[in-house]
């Protein structure tokens, strides 16, 4: 697994539909926000079955050690919805050893009539399959939208990738995560060691 000197995952790919295309105002709005140039490899108007295929032909997951994937579902007709696909798909990625973890669909008022049903029916199949996600904290909310009202604005992408970066760092920083669960089991021991002295004193 490559790390980095601040022990961040690297390279890292963004992989999906048209929010993840090279040129996506999305991730080129992010890369700077992480700290780690992310690399667009997204399809546009790919569905998942299909896009997840192209990458695979192309080598994309074997080449990189982190893997962001942005499904948001609006290229979806119903069958790519489900959670079976999304751990087949996940397993697929991850095969070569990279990390993968799906950025969770939001919901936007403001999108095209249809748009939010497939998002909503991605973000259940995404949380059913028990992948590893990334949720960017967005409630029903109204979001810079482009003309076709599926789309980011560039302001929009930017607001988008505030709400992600915190958790994309966190999710490509494997030393922070090595130091957190060694305190958390340092932390355990320590309480399991008084629990046993309160016991061993007791009558």
């Amino acid at each position: 697994m490559a790390v980095d000197a601040r022990g961040y995952l690297t390279p890292v790919v963004a992989l999906g539909g048209s929010f993840a295309e090279p040129g996506s105002p999305l991730v080129s709005a992010l890369s700077p926000l992480v700290g780690v140039e992310l690399h667009a490899q997204g399809y546009r108007g790919a569905s998942l079955g299909t896009w997840s295929a192209l990458a695979l032909a192309d080598g994309v997951p074997a080449a990189y050690r982190a893997i962001i994937v942005f499904e948001l579902g609006g290229n979806e007709g119903g069958a790519g919805a489900d959670p079976g696909v999304v751990r087949g798909v996940h397993a697929r990625l991850e095969a070569d050893g990279a990390k993968a973890v799906w950025v969770l669909p939001p919901v936007w008022f403001n999108e095209t009539a249809g748009i939010g049903a497939k998002r909503r029916a991605m973000r259940a199949a995404i949380l059913a399959a028990g992948v590893p996600v990334i949720d960017s904290g967005f409630r029903p909310t109204v979001l810079e939208l482009a003309a076709d009202g599926v789309h980011l604005t560039r302001a929009g992408a930017e607001r988008f990738a505030a709400e992600l970066a915190p958790k994309v760092r966190a999710f490509l920083n494997v030393r922070w995560k090595r130091v957190r669960y060694a305190t958390l089991g340092i932390a355990g021991g320590v309480a399991l060691a008084a629990f046993g002295l309160i016991l061993a004193r007791r009558p």
